[in-house]
């Protein structure tokens, strides 16, 4: 999504897309993190240290302004204020350090599907050995991402491979490479049982070959590009962001407010309403921001002569 326009352009603005694309993620997690703010000030969380539940324990740490200062950096991780922000301290410093990721991704693009395993073993390696330095197991899979823009004419004719197969055989491939994309994305649950506590890292790499081979599905795959396009989906994918910044304050309030015994509704109430919130952040927060966003590029593009 990044790598794809600088790679397309003749002359790619760095002085416009670093503006532009700061406030297109810092304008949403700020008013983000004062929805949070907001609903904290009506359902306190102190009172979640007594829960039984270990997720509602985990959001009973109290609020200052140091913690909120480094949510809204976003540089060095996140608190329990609102909980998904945690990675979206790897979508900035990747977009911090695109230059770097589309040079090397350009360099090594005629390998890509070797250097795309090697990603993984990077993930999984860093993640057991180097348990302190999460980098090492998050940013590998944006290299994956700008590998796959770099060589998408190498991938693409990889899918068209596919494709051409006499008869059923391309539905079977594809439906075949499904499963085996489901398997290897859950694998750190089916895992978890059989490996010790301190091997279960070694699951990032078919965690990450597994969204790999996802992607490469949606790109190739008819019937995987009818679902993904239908209006319900489409519609989704357009408030993915705002639901993913705006629900976990939701969820762990619907938990609160229910009554012993009813733990179960949680997840029938707060999925609903969760859309809802998101739809309405959208329209009223993320949009706008994109919008302008994009304004604060076009003025800063230089018109070409």
């Amino acid at each position: 999504m990044l790598t794809l326009p600088v790679l397309r352009a003749a002359k790619f603005a760095w002085r416009a897309y670093y503006p532009s694309r700061l406030l297109r993620l810092y304008l949403p997690v700020f008013a983000a993190i004062v929805w949070c703010l907001l609903v904290i000030s009506v359902l306190p969380r102190q009172v979640l240290a007594h829960d039984p539940a270990a997720y509602m324990q985990d959001h009973a740490e109290g609020i200052n302004l140091l913690k909120i200062a480094r949510d809204a950096v976003l540089l060095d991780g996140a608190n329990s204020i609102d909980g998904p922000l945690w990675s979206l301290q790897w979508e900035m410093w990747f977009s911090l350090l695109l230059p770097l990721y589309v040079f090397v991704a350009v360099k090594l693009e005629r390998g890509w599907l070797q250097m795309a395993f090697v990603l993984c073993a990077v993930s999984a390696l860093g993640t057991v050995a180097v348990a302190s330095h999460p980098s090492l197991e998050y940013m590998p899979a944006f290299g994956i991402g700008a590998l796959f823009a770099a060589a998408l004419p190498r991938v693409t004719g990889l899918a068209d491979r596919v494709n051409r197969q006499p008869g059923r055989r391309t539905a079977v491939t594809w439906v075949a490479l499904t499963v085996v994309a489901s398997l290897l994305i859950t694998a750190r649950w089916t895992l978890a049982p059989v490996l010790p506590a301190r091997l279960l890292g070694v699951t990032a790499f078919p965690v990450l070959l597994g969204a790999a081979l996802f992607v490469f599905i949606a790109l190739g795959s008819a019937g995987a590009r009818r679902f993904l396009t239908t209006p319900v989906v489409r519609w989704l994918g357009m408030i993915s962001f705002s639901l993913y910044l705006t629900h976990e304050p939701i969820v762990v309030g619907v938990a609160q407010l229910l009554p012993r015994g009813l733990e179960d509704w949680s997840g029938i109430i707060s999925v609903p309403l969760s859309l809802v919130v998101g739809w309405a952040f959208y329209r009223v927060v993320e949009k706008p921001a994109h919008r302008f966003s994009q304004w604060v590029k076009q003025r800063l593009t230089p018109v070409a002569a």
